[in-house]
C-alpha cells in the first residue's frame, strides 16, 4: 500500500462530479478479488491536495467488480472494506485490472493493463520496500547522540535511493504523466549550477545557494502538465514554494503569485493554480497579511481579465469585495472615529497624541474581551516607552453596563468610546468579531490588525529592537 499523501486523505461524495464531467478518456476497471466478495469497493481521485469519492460499487459473489466512467489522467485509488488505500495511475484509455489479495490480514493489489500503470505500481512497491527497510531500522536505534547520527545518516542514504528511483523509473518512460511526475519530486541541483559571482543580479554573499534554488525551485516540473492537476504534487510544490521558499512578505508574496501565475500557458492549470491561491488567501484572510495577499489577487488577476473562465456573478462579488476591505488593508489611513465617552463628550482617533496606537473594538457581553483587557494593559505597559495610545469603541449599547466595566477594568488613560450612529464605525471598520484589534501609527496608519495580545507584544518587540 502506497504512503505518499494518504494521512491528511478526507474522502468526499460527489454524485456525478463536476470536477470530472469534462474528462474526454474512458477507462474501464475491473477489481479482481476472492476476499471481497459481497462487499462493497470505492473509487476516488484527487483533484491537488484534496480527494474524491467517484464512485461506489459492490463486489459480485465471484469475487469481481467493475468501474467504467470518463477520468481525467491523474492518481486514482480504491478505498478497501478496512480502510485501506491502494493508489494507481491513469494515463490512457486502457482497461485495467486491479487484483486484490489478503495474506496476513494485510491486503496487497496489483494493478495491470496499461505500461504507466504497471509502472507507477512497480515504482510505489519499491518504494515501500525502501521505507520498510529503514523504518524497522529506526525502531531498535535508541536516543544516545551516536545513534541519532546513525538514523541521519540513514535518512540521508534512503533520500537518496528514493531520488535515484524516481530519476531511473522516469528515464524509462519519457513524455509520459509517470515521468512529468516523478519528476516533480526531484529537487534541482544547484551544484550543477556554475556560481557567477560577477553576476550582478546573483548575491555574493552566504545567500547565493539561497538565491539559486529560488530561481531554479520549478527546473523539474512542468507546470503546464495538466495531468498533474490530478495528483497532489503540483499543489504541494507551489505551496511549499510560497511558504517556505519566497520571501514571506505580502508584497514579495504577491508578485510570486502573479509571475508564477503568468508564466503558466495551460488554462486548466492557470484555473487550478489561481484557484489553489485564490482559496488559501480567502481562507487566511482575518490576517492582515494575507488579507493583503487576497485583495492583490483580485485587483491584479480577476478584475483585469486574466481569470475569462469565471462568471460574471462572481467578478461582481469579489469586486464589491475589495471596495469593502481595501481602504482598511495595511498602511492605508484608518478612517476617523468620532464617538462620545465616559463624560458625555465626543473623543476622536485623531486626538491621541502618540507614536502608536492601538485601537480595540469590543463588546460589554464577549468574556474574551473582559479577559484581555488585563493583559493587554500588561503588554502596553512593558512597552510604553515606546509612546503608546489606547482608543477603544464598544459595540454595545447598553452604556451603564459600558461604564461600570471601564471603571472596573480599564486603566485612566485610554480613551473609551461607544458606538451610537447606528453602528456606522462598526460597518465602516468591517467588524464581525469581537475583540479585534488595530495598530495605528501616529497618523492612523494601519501598521497590523486582526491580532492577540500574545502577536501585539511580537510586534512591540520588533518596533523596539528596530529602534536600537
Amino acid at each position: 500500500m502506497t504512503r505518499q499523501f494518504l494521512i491528511f486523505i478526507v474522502i468526499s461524495l460527489f454524485a456525478n462530479s463536476c470536477l470530472l464531467s469534462n474528462a474526454d478518456d474512458s477507462c474501464s476497471i475491473y477489481i479482481r478479488t476472492n476476499t471481497l466478495n459481497n462487499n462493497s469497493v470505492k473509487l476516488g481521485y484527487y483533484y491537488g491536495p484534496k480527494t474524491f469519492l467517484k464512485e461506489e460499487t459492490k463486489i459480485s459473489q465471484n469475487g469481481t467488480a467493475y468501474f467504467k466512467n470518463k477520468v481525467y489522467k491523474g492518481i486514482y485509488f480504491i478505498e478497501l472494506t478496512d480502510s485501506s488505500i491502494y493508489e494507481f495511475m491513469i494515463d490512457g484509455k486502457e482497461n485495467l485490472t486491479i487484483d486484490v489479495n489478503l495474506h496476513n490480514n494485510k491486503y496487497s493489489c496489483k494493478a495491470s493493463g496499461n505500461p504507466i500503470t504497471e509502472a507507477y505500481d512497480g515504482y510505489q512497491k519499491s518504494m515501500d520496500r525502501i521505507l520498510d527497510k529503514t523504518d524497522s531500522i529506526f525502531l531498535i536505534l535508541k536516543s544516545s547522540q551516536s545513534e541519532i547520527n546513525k538514523k541521519n545518516k540513514l535518512i540521508d542514504e534512503r533520500n537518496k535511493e528514493i531520488i535515484n528511483l524516481q530519476k531511473y523509473t522516469a528515464s524509462l518512460y519519457p513524455g509520459s504523466m509517470l515521468q512529468s511526475y516523478l519528476n516533480a519530486f526531484v529537487p534541482f541541483d544547484i551544484s550543477t549550477i556554475p556560481k557567477k559571482s560577477s553576476d550582478e543580479n546573483v548575491p555574493e554573499d552566504m545567500f547565493q545557494s539561497l538565491y539559486l534554488y529560488k530561481e531554479h525551485y520549478f527546473d523539474n516540473i512542468n507546470l503546464n502538465d495538466e495531468r498533474l492537476i490530478y495528483t497532489p504534487i503540483l499543489s504541494d510544490k507551489i505551496n511549499y514554494y510560497f511558504d517556505k521558499v519566497v520571501r514571506q512578505h505580502p508584497d514579495t508574496l504577491s508578485k510570486e503569485i502573479y509571475k508564477i501565475f503568468m508564466s503558466i500557458n495551460n488554462q486548466k492549470v492557470r484555473k487550478f493554480f489561481l484557484d489553489d491561491q485564490f482559496e488559501k488567501y480567502n481562507h487566511l484572510k482575518n490576517k492582515a497579511t494575507s488579507e493583503q495577499i487576497y485583495a492583490y489577487i483580485i485587483e491584479n488577476i480577476y478584475l483585469k481579465g486574466h481569470a475569462p473562465w469565471e462568471k460574471i456573478d462572481f467578478i461582481k462579488r469579489i469586486e464589491n469585495e475589495i471596495k469593502r476591505i481595501k481602504p482598511l488593508l495595511l498602511n492605508q489611513t484608518a478612517p476617523d472615529i468620532k464617538l462620545p465617552g465616559t463624560e458625555g463628550s465626543y473623543l476622536s482617533l485623531s486626538s491621541i497624541s502618540a507614536d502608536y496606537k492601538i485601537l480595540v473594538f469590543w463588546d460589554t457581553e464577549c468574556p474574551l474581551c473582559i479577559r484581555i483587557f488585563k493583559d493587554l494593559n500588561k503588554a502596553i505597559s512593558a512597552y510604553n516607552y515606546l509612546s503608546l495610545g489606547v482608543f477603544t469603541v464598544c459595540t454595545a449599547k447598553d452604556t451603564t453596563t459600558w461604564n461600570n466595566l471601564i471603571m472596573k477594568n480599564f486603566p485612566k488613560t485610554w480613551l473609551n468610546t461607544i458606538e451610537v450612529n447606528n453602528n456606522s464605525i462598526i460597518k465602516t471598520y468591517n467588524i464581525t468579531t469581537t475583540p479585534t484589534l488595530f495598530l495605528l501609527d501616529t497618523n492612523n496608519r494601519i501598521i497590523n490588525k486582526n491580532f492577540t495580545v500574545t502577536e501585539l507584544e511580537k510586534i512591540l518587540l520588533k518596533i523596539a529592537t528596530n529602534k536600537q
